[in-house]
C-alpha cells in the first residue's frame, strides 16, 4: 500500500491530505550493474555504476508485477494485471512480443538458455513461448497479442513467482513455481517446452503458509555447497528455507 501525504498550509484551519497513492514496487531483477524496478505501471532499468536512468516504460495498461533479465542480460520480460507478458530487447528496448493470458499475469522468468520464456497468470496456469521474435507480427501493438502454449498448471492456485536455471541430479532442466497455498514445486522441462511439462521432479513441502518469493542460488555457490542445484525461497510463515 502506498503513503497518503500531508501537508500544511499557510492560512488554512486544516492540513490538506493528498490522496495520491505512491506505487507499490512489486518486482527487483538484477543484470551485472543494472537494476531493473517495476511499480505500479512503470518500469525502469538504471545503471549503477553511472547512477543513471538507462530506460523508463509505462506501455502496460495494468500494474507490472513482474520483471527478469534473460541471464545473458540481452532481453527482459515484464508481466501484470493488463493480462499481457511484454519481451524486451535490451539493446534498444524495443518490444519485441506481446503474449495474453485470459487472467492477470503475477509471475514471470526466461529459460535458462534463454530461447523460452515463461509466465503464470492467476489462475494457476504457466505459459510458455519462444523468445524470438514471430516473423511479420507487430509486438508493439497489443491489440495483436498472440496466445502462448500452456506448459503446466497448480491447481485452483495463485502462483507467486517462478524460478528457472536448476538442474536435477540426473540432469534435467527443471522450472520451479510457488504458490499462495504454500507450495513449491519443481518440474521437468522437456527439450521443446511448448509441448507441454508432463513430470514433476519434486515438491519442496516445509513451509505452513504462502509462498512469496523464489531464487536459485549461483551455480559457482551451489556446487561448492556439494549440490548441482540450490533454491531459496521466502514465505508468509516468516521463514527463509534453502533446498
Amino acid at each position: 500500500m502506498g503513503r497518503r501525504r500531508r501537508w500544511k498550509t499557510k492560512g488554512l484551519s486544516a492540513p490538506v491530505v493528498s490522496t495520491d497513492v505512491d506505487p507499490v514496487t512489486r518486482s527487483i531483477a538484477l543484470h551485472g550493474s543494472r537494476i531493473a524496478v517495476a511499480a505500479g505501471r512503470r518500469w525502469r532499468v538504471v545503471d549503477v555504476n553511472s547512477q543513471t536512468e538507462v530506460h523508463s516504460d509505462t506501455t502496460h495498461e495494468g500494474f507490472v508485477r513482474d520483471i527478469r533479465f534473460s541471464r545473458d542480460g540481452q532481453y527482459m520480460l515484464t508481466c501484470g494485471d493488463d493480462k499481457t507478458a511484454r519481451s524486451w530487447k535490451a539493446a534498444d528496448w524495443s518490444c519485441l512480443r506481446v503474449l495474453k493470458s485470459s487472467k492477470k499475469a503475477c509471475a514471470c522468468a526466461f529459460s535458462q538458455d534463454g530461447s523460452h520464456l515463461f509466465f503464470a497468470d492467476r489462475f494457476g496456469d504457466v505459459l510458455v513461448a519462444t523468445t524470438a521474435q514471430p516473423a511479420a507480427a507487430n509486438a508493439a501493438d497489443a491489440a495483436d497479442a498472440e496466445e502462448p502454449h500452456l506448459l503446466l498448471g497448480h491447481l485452483q492456485a495463485i502462483i507467486t513467482s517462478l524460478t528457472s536455471g536448476l538442474v536435477s541430479s540426473s540432469g534435467q532442466q527443471l522450472l520451479v513455481s510457488t504458490d499462495r497455498d504454500g507450495k513449491v514445486r519443481a518440474s521437468v522441462l522437456p527439450s521443446d517446452p511448448t509441448q507441454g511439462s508432463y513430470e514433476i521432479h519434486n515438491y519442496c513441502l516445509g513451509h505452513t503458509s504462502f509462498v512469496t518469493s523464489s531464487a536459485a542460488v549461483p551455480a559457482a555457490a551451489a556446487v561448492a555447497a556439494g549440490s548441482s542445484s540450490l533454491l531459496v525461497t521466502g514465505s508468509g510463515d516468516g521463514t527463509v528455507r534453502l533446498w
